[in-house]
């Protein structure tokens, strides 16, 4: 490991004074020069980084995806070097290593004068360990700060000689604990959609398959165990369809308002039939894919009202289906040109449902348009025809669910199609993110923070998100993943927005 002792630090600032670092440079090969300087990230009592240090060190990467690096420095150990690497790899650079007990003050200076005078070039990175960041703030001009807290990253911007520095928090999601579901839920290795009363006693669950037993699109309720986290199925809600299988593909469910009312919506797809059987006929998978498709399953163009009971989850008035969403998509000068294009082809397809307790937010895993911009549809669930198209920006990414919290939504946002992008979690405050200067009578321009990525177990993604609580520093929320055995409900902690990149 590097090691800066007090009097090495002492002996370099020295050497420093003398010549130029409080001095504007008389000639430099950067006007602005920013050095990212981070401590390793999270590390067991080995010498590696931990799975949480790996999910660390690529958060870093995205990071600092801004620009490419011009150049990449870590100390000679294997977990400074994993931290470095994807920063490194992204950037298409070396990792150039640094310091060592040996190092004598002259190389030192020699170091800090190559990356104050942008001679290293104009965005740099240096990973270290807790004991020499200080060390190394204070060699660049800035006041020495504490590294023991991983994922701390100091951006110091040096320009005319002077140095200014800012911390940036790098927050790796952590999952907080497994939560149970007793008893078989409907098709219950396609969970893809979450609710909760507003008392948390009670859970919603949805499938994006009819249950192959029953041939029902259902809708399951489970009750909340004592204060543990185990939930128990208490019952099932059939769905109604024309004929028996037909598949409402359920993909969302929320809460409207503080009663308990609630929306389920399904997809509003259109597929093409799969060609992946190897062993039929040529001509028979040809007509599959050209002359049978897109196929349009009318039985998902479904938006449904359900209430229950608070307590014993029954319902309590019958289930009233609203009309009108299939009709306002069709006349939409943006999503009627997506309309009949398969949904895993960038077609329409609904993912996402959440309320606001007066309007309900529809949410789109599909169309992806130019720019990474999204559809959201804003619209009153009595009067579906009049709804507001927003757009949010999601990197590239499609939504897979949405729920309210305060001051916006926090967004679980995935790929459209196959998972070439993760699946991560974003704020969005709910105002339209299309750019554009604004006159006094247009909507405020929106905004989206990504907060992190989100892993899922092999073979699934993540498909429903719930809050189950705010903190002030956090939420804590509940994800379901379509995929996996009964759904593998998982809580993850979800740092506010305000602590991440």
């Amino acid at each position: 490991m590097l090691v800066l002792s007090r009097h090495k630090v002492a002996l370099v600032l020295s050497v420093l004074a003398a010549s130029w670092v409080w001095q504007p440079f008389l000639s430099r090969a950067a006007d602005v020069v920013t050095v990212y300087v981070v401590r390793h990230a999270d590390r067991p009592p080995q010498d590696r980084l931990t799975v949480t240090g790996l999910r660390r060190a690529q958060e870093l990467a995205y990071a600092l995806r801004a620009e490419p690096l011009d150049a990449v420095y870590s100390t000679q150990t294997v977990r400074t070097m994993q931290t470095a690497a994807p920063a490194a790899l992204a950037s298409g650079v070396e990792i150039t290593p640094y310091g060592g007990s040996g190092w004598m003050p002259a190389q030192w200076k020699t170091f800090i004068d190559t990356l104050r005078s942008g001679e290293a070039g104009s965005r740099i990175l240096i990973v270290g360990h807790s004991n020499t960041v200080p060390e190394l703030l204070e060699l660049l001009g800035v006041q020495k700060r504490s590294a023991e807290a991983y994922g701390d990253l100091f951006e110091i911007r040096i320009e005319d000689g002077r140095a200014l520095l800012n911390v940036r928090r790098v927050e790796v999601l952590e999952r907080a604990g497994e939560v149970e579901f007793q008893g078989v839920v409907s098709a219950p290795t396609d969970v893809s959609a979450i609710a909760s009363t507003k008392d948390g006693s009670l859970l919603l669950l949805g499938s994006d398959e009819v249950d192959e037993d029953s041939e029902t699109n259902a809708v399951d309720v489970l009750r909340r165990i004592d204060d543990t986290d185990s939930y128990e199925l208490l019952h099932s809600i059939e769905l109604p369809v024309k004929d028996a299988g037909d598949e409402i593909d359920i993909e969302a469910i929320t809460r409207h308002g503080d009663a308990s009312v609630f929306y389920v919506v399904g997809s509003h797809s259109y597929r093409r039939k799969s060609v992946a059987n190897a062993t039929r006929a040529y001509r028979d998978n040809l007509s599959r894919f050209v002359e049978e498709s897109p196929d349009r399953e009318r039985s998902r163009d479904r938006l449904f009202r359900i209430e229950i009971d608070a307590v014993t989850g029954a319902l309590a008035k019958p289930i009233r289906e609203v009309v009108g969403l299939r009709k306002r998509l069709g006349r939409d000068p943006v999503l009627e040109h997506f309309e009949k294009i398969p949904s895993k082809e960038n077609g329409i397809d609904i993912e996402a449902l959440a309320s606001d307790g007066e309007r309900l937010f529809v949410g789109f895993r599909g169309p992806v348009l130019r720019h990474g911009l999204t559809p959201v549809l804003v619209l009153d669930p009595e009067r579906p025809l009049s709804g507001e198209l927003r757009y949010v920006s999601l990197e590239g990414r499609g939504l897979r669910d949405m729920s309210a919290v305060e001051g916006g939504f926090l967004v679980l946002a995935g790929p459209v199609g196959e998972p070439s992008l993760s699946s991560a979690v974003y704020f969005w405050d709910g105002q339209t993110c299309m750019p554009g200067t604004r006159q006094p009578t247009d909507p405020p321009l929106g905004t989206t923070t990504r907060i992190g990525s989100i892993s899922a177990p092999v073979g699934s993604a993540a498909e429903g998100l719930l809050v189950l609580a705010e903190q002030p520093e956090a939420f804590e929320v509940l994800v379901v993943y379509d995929g996996a055995a009964g759904g593998e409900p998982t809580k993850w902690h979800i740092p506010k927005p305000h602590r991440a990149n």
